[in-house]
């Protein structure tokens, strides 16, 4: 009785203890963890405006016209991360590649929603949908093959939904997909003919975001009844992306709206883009002249002990010189004394 009792105890304590640990790692995650992640998050968001600013700045009349919509569209992702399992960090850096593919800053934010929207709709995790987006943001500025259609393929984004959307977005702008299909056996396959540019992928994407009006998509030829089939696309994929469905997209969800806070934290005490580039730059340049001013007070002072070293080391020389020349004159010598040892002896 008393071994099953210490047993008891014991499950009990370690029970307990578990218990405990798993309240610190909650709270640390959604307390102490969001100022680091947040930071990391801002400083992501800044990179990707310099990477957005420097493939837009021809398409705004004013840098604070380009900065107002750059910061207009980050706060639409961030917003949108917030309600979703996928990360706002992973969305922001996939803005940058899209926008420097040449994708206009509507589209590249409308692409980068969807792909988030059909990887919700898919079942993808963010892991996956993160890789799938990076390889796609590769081919946006040109034609989308088989390898890079293989990463949809991997994180199961590759559905008969999407190919469907495709297939009508081909047919309306007169690319004879059906025949294709019926020629090469699957779609897959079609792929290598090379119809599938990134602009037509992207048109597919703002379906998945919503991003276009009726109006607009009967413009663009569109039936009534397809219309109906994008809207309803849509609408799936938007719920499947923003209903949490399992603790751990419960736990993301959470972990994410923290970290957006600190994220905005971050900018209110060191800055937006520019109060941060002014900052960051002052501080560079403050400290670098310290530490040139270091190195150069360092450096004078060994060249100054080099230089008194120098004149010891032509003397050290010059004696080993005649080191050198007495100790063959006094071979020279030894040599010329050794017949005489005979007549000695």
């Amino acid at each position: 009785f008393s071994a099953m009792q210490v047993v008891g105890v014991t499950a009990l304590a370690n029970i307990t203890n578990s218990a405990v640990n798993a309240g610190k790692r909650i709270v640390s995650a959604l307390t102490i963890d969001p100022v680091k992640t947040g930071l990391s998050e801002y400083e992501t968001k800044i990179n990707a405006i310099q990477v957005i600013k420097a493939n837009t700045r021809s398409k705004y009349a004013t840098e604070a016209e380009q900065m107002e919509d750059i910061e207009k569209k980050l706060s639409e992702l961030n917003d949108y991360a917030d309600r979703t399992i996928y990360n706002y960090i992973q969305m922001t850096d996939n803005l940058g590649k899209f926008v420097n593919q040449g994708l206009e800053l509507d589209e590249a934010t409308n692409a980068v929603m969807g792909l988030a929207n059909l990887a919700g709709a898919s079942g993808a995790s963010a892991a996956d949908m993160a890789r799938a987006t990076y390889q796609m943001s590769q081919a946006l500025g040109s034609v989308i093959r088989m390898q890079d259609w293989r990463s949809l393929m991997t994180a199961n984004m590759a559905g008969e939904e999407l190919k469907k959307v495709l297939s009508d977005f081909a047919r309306v702008e007169d690319i004879d997909i059906d025949s294709m299909i019926a020629e090469k056996g699957t779609f897959e396959k079609t792929l290598e003919e090379g119809w599938l540019t990134g602009d037509l992928f992207t048109k597919a994407m703002n379906v998945y975001s919503d991003a276009y009006s009726e109006a607009e998509l009967k413009a663009m030829g569109f039936k009534d009844e397809q219309i109906k089939n994008f809207k309803d696309l849509a609408a799936t994929a938007r719920e499947a992306t923003t209903e949490v469905k399992t603790a751990s997209q419960l736990w993301d969800v959470l972990k994410e709206t923290a970290q957006s806070g600190w994220t905005q934290t971050w900018e209110l005490i060191i800055g937006d883009f520019d109060t941060a580039k002014k900052m960051f730059t002052s501080l560079q340049v403050y400290f670098s002249g310290i530490i040139n001013a270091t190195s150069d007070a360092r450096n004078r002072v060994l060249e100054i002990a080099l230089a008194f070293s120098k004149p010891w080391d032509a003397i050290q020389d010059k004696i080993s010189k005649i080191t050198g020349t007495v100790d063959k004159v006094t071979g020279a010598v030894s040599g010329a004394l050794k017949p005489l040892e005979y007549f000695q002896d």
